[in-house]
C-alpha cells in the first residue's frame, strides 16, 4: 500500500468515526464546536411512552435541529433556532422504543461556534408534557413566519404561545415568548411595543436570575432605544449588557454590545469612541471567524468615516472589504447596500468610472 493510499484510508476512517453519533446520558453536558458544513449527531435511548427534554446552548448562529425516530419511522421533526436566542429546549414523547437521533447543523454558511447539549429529563410522561410540546410547535411556527416576513401572523403565534405558557409557571418558555414578541415588533419598526416586551423579559430574567436572559433583553433594549433616538438610554442598557457578556465570556454577545455602543456614540457624534467600539467588535468577529459579523462591522466603520469629508478614502476601504465578505457569504441584500455606499463615496471624491 502506498503512502498516499494509507493517508486516504486514515482520513476516511477518521471521517467515518467522527460521524458516529454521541450517546447522551441523563444530566451530563456535552460541549463541542460546530462549523459551517458540519452535522453533529446524538442519540437518546428511550422506552415507549417516555418523555425526553434536551437543552442546547446555541453556538451564536442560526442552527437547524432534526429529531428522527428509531428506524426512521415517520417524518423527522425539524426546528430552526435563531442566532442570539436563549438556550433552546427540544421535547418529545417516544411512540416506540429505541434510539432517537438528534442532529445539529448551521442553517447556512457559518463561523465556528461553541455549543453545549444536555439531556435534562428522561422519564415517564405526565399531563403537562403535551403542553410543552405544543408550545414548542407554536414557537417553530412563529419563527417560520418570521423568516417569511409574515409578521402579523407571527405575532399571533407568539401571542398564542404566551397565553398557553402564562399560568403554567414555565418561566423559561415565558421568557422566550416575550423576547420573540419583542423581536417581531422590532422587525416591523414598532419599537415602543418591542421595548415593552423586552422590558418584561428583563424583569422576568432578573426574577429568575437568568443571566443569559438578562443579557439578551439588555441587548434588545439597547437596540430598541437606538431606533427610538434615545442614545443615552440605549447606551445605559448596552453598557450593562457589555459587563454581563464579559463576565460570562460570551464573545459574540460582547461584540453585539460594542456595536450597540458604537451606534449610540455615532448618534451622539462621539465619533472617536464609536470607531473604537466598532473596531473592538470587528476584532472579536475576526477572532471568531464570523464572516457575517466581520462584514457588518466593516460596513459600520465605512458609514462612520463617510460622515467626515476628509475620511472618504478610509470609508471606501472599509466598504470594499465589507463588499468582498458579503459576496463570499452570498448576502445579496448587504452586498447591494455596500455597492450603493461605494457608488456614493466614489462619486463624492470625483471617481465616476
Amino acid at each position: 500500500m502506498t503512502f498516499l493510499h494509507r493517508t486516504l484510508l486514515i482520513l476516511a476512517l477518521t471521517t467515518w468515526l467522527g460521524a458516529q453519533p454521541t450517546r447522551l446520558e441523563l444530566g451530563k453536558t456535552v460541549e463541542a464546536d460546530l462549523a459551517g458544513g458540519q452535522t453533529h449527531q446524538y442519540v437518546v435511548a428511550m422506552s415507549a411512552g417516555q418523555f425526553a427534554r434536551i437543552v442546547v446552548s446555541l453556538p451564536g448562529f442560526e442552527t437547524v435541529v432534526r429529531l428522527s425516530e428509531p428506524a426512521q419511522e415517520g417524518a423527522p421533526l425539524e426546528l430552526h433556532w435563531p442566532a442570539g436566542s436563549l438556550p433552546e429546549p427540544l421535547c418529545w414523547i417516544a411512540r416506540t422504543a429505541g434510539d432517537f437521533r438528534v442532529e445539529l447543523k448551521p442553517a447556512g454558511r457559518a463561523a465556528t461556534g461553541k455549543y453545549s447539549i444536555t439531556l435534562q429529563e428522561l422519564r415517564d410522561t405526565v399531563a403537562d408534557d403535551a403542553k410543552q410540546i405544543e408550545v414548542q410547535q407554536l414557537f417553530e411556527a412563529a419563527r417560520g413566519l418570521n423568516r417569511k416576513k409574515q409578521y402579523a401572523e407571527a405575532i399571533k403565534e407568539w401571542e398564542l404561545a404566551l397565553a398557553k405558557i402564562e399560568g403554567t409557571n414555565n418561566r423559561e418558555y415565558e421568557l422566550a415568548a416575550l423576547i420573540g414578541l419583542g423581536n417581531v415588533y422590532s422587525e416591523i419598526g414598532q419599537y415602543p411595543k418591542a421595548a415593552g416586551f423586552h422590558q418584561r423579559a428583563l424583569t422576568l430574567s432578573h426574577e429568575t436570575k437568568d443571566s443569559i436572559g438578562q443579557l439578551l433583553a439588555l441587548l434588545n433594549l439597547g437596540f430598541d432605544y437606538l431606533n427610538l433616538g434615545e442614545s443615552e438610554k440605549a447606551n445605559n442598557y448596552s453598557i450593562q449588557a457589555l459587563a454581563i457578556s464579559r463576565e460570562s465570556k460570551s464573545l459574540r454577545m460582547e461584540a453585539r454590545a460594542l456595536l450597540n455602543l458604537g451606534f449610540g456614540d455615532q448618534m451622539s457624534r462621539r465619533n472617536e469612541q464609536a470607531s473604537q467600539n466598532f473596531e473592538r467588535a470587528l476584532s472579536i468577529f475576526v477572532e471568531l471567524r464570523d464572516l457575517s459579523g466581520e462584514g457588518g462591522a466593516l460596513y459600520n466603520l465605512g458609514n462612520l468615516y463617510r460622515r467626515n469629508p476628509t475620511q472618504y478614502e478610509k470609508a471606501i476601504d472599509y466598504y470594499e472589504r465589507a463588499l468582498a465578505i458579503f459576496r463570499q457569504v452570498n448576502n445579496r441584500r448587504e452586498e447591494g447596500d455596500a455597492l450603493n455606499a461605494l457608488g456614493t463615496s466614489y462619486g463624492t471624491v470625483g471617481q465616476y468610472t
